[in-house]
């Protein structure tokens, strides 16, 4: 629908929740037809950046307008760069920035910094992921800024009936396996729980002695990386998904949102954003980062009153129509074109 508009970001091979949520948008109905640039072209930096100029440089020349989708570390490179382009061939740019890392450079004192904030303020438009973000700097006098949470598509996989008080309460871990996204506080907080099994799903090529750690927990087990098209279907089977991080880059995490699509109530911790999407006791339950011992407590007392999943799944199934795709993508068009 829309052959005018220049669609700039990462796809696959390289997995993550930036390609996941791009790919999503270009195999939308409206931009089946329009004309894409893959960041994920080149690994090597300098093929990169010469191959995405050369290639916007030619390609706005033809579009009325593009959206750049990006993290933080691609938009402070890439955006100014694309943005004086953008001036010569008069095509309407707009940014579109993953994640909820960048509020620290919003208020940075650095002439970079500056820079890219200034420009920000001269783009089309601005869709930031976290309410954070889109506050601030519409407290700084920012008018194009617009919010585009992360988003998931509605699933057929729910979870209608949880598992009994006489049953293994079946938790799930779904993410980069790694020390910053609590791994290890998740195995510390169940190692020594009785009726409780937690399964691990997710990259752990640069994790391999947090395998063997998980592994050696009686009541855990790696199960190897899970396929972004299977992740909904894989959570819908556990009763509860636990994501304990203190990543610093986390933004609102997609794999909350995925549960929550599949009426699976969620623990995590009470970092950066994720409170704005996770209000505690009633999409699901906030502990501190780091804190094994408040989480065990929390995994225990869930455990003996499974009851309470079935009251906190409702409320995810009706919060979730908040970051349904679809609806969610008409925002983002109405912004950019």
């Amino acid at each position: 629908m829309y052959r005018d508009h220049l669609l700039i970001g990462p796809l696959p091979p390289e997995y993550g929740g930036t390609t996941v949520l791009f790919q999503q948008l270009v195999e939308s109905p409206e931009f089946l037809n329009s004309i894409i640039i893959n960041t994920n072209k080149y690994n090597n930096y300098l093929l990169k950046l010469a191959y995405c100029i050369t290639k916007f440089a030619y390609f706005s020349t033809k579009a009325k307008s593009a959206s750049l989708h990006c993290s933080t570390p691609t938009m402070r490179y890439l955006m100014p760069l694309f943005y004086a382009i953008s001036k010569i061939t008069r095509c309407k740019l707009s940014v579109r920035k993953f994640g909820g890392d960048y509020y620290d450079n919003m208020v940075s004192p650095k002439f970079t910094d500056r820079l890219v904030l200034s420009i920000l303020k001269k783009l089309h438009a601005i869709n930031f992921e976290t309410l954070a973000e889109v506050n601030h700097l519409r407290k700084i006098g920012f008018d194009n800024v617009f919010w585009y949470p992360n988003t998931r598509k509605k699933t057929k996989f729910l979870r209608e009936k949880f598992s009994s008080n006489e049953e293994l309460l079946r938790v799930v871990f779904v993410g980069k396996v790694c020390v910053e996204k609590g791994v290890l506080d998740l195995v510390n907080s169940v190692q020594n729980l009785t009726g409780v099994k937690v399964d691990f799903y997710g990259d752990a090529s640069d994790s391999t002695d947090l395998v063997k750690r998980i592994n050696g927990a009686r009541n855990c087990a790696f199960q190897g990386q899970v396929e972004p098209q299977l992740i909904q279907k894989t959570i819908s089977d556990y009763d509860l998904l636990c994501l304990p991080t203190y990543y610093s880059g986390e933004g609102y995490p997609g794999v909350i949102l995925e549960a929550y699509s599949c009426g699976v109530p969620v623990i995590s911790t009470s970092w950066k954003c994720i409170p704005e999407i996770l209000e505690n006791g009633v999409h699901g339950w906030l502990v501190e980062p780091k804190d094994y011992l408040a989480l065990s407590d929390l995994i225990k007392q869930i455990s003996t009153s499974r009851e309470v999943l079935y009251d906190v799944s409702s409320n995810v199934k009706e919060y979730f129509l908040n970051f349904e795709e679809s609806s969610r993508r008409k925002v983002f068009i109405d912004s950019v074109i």
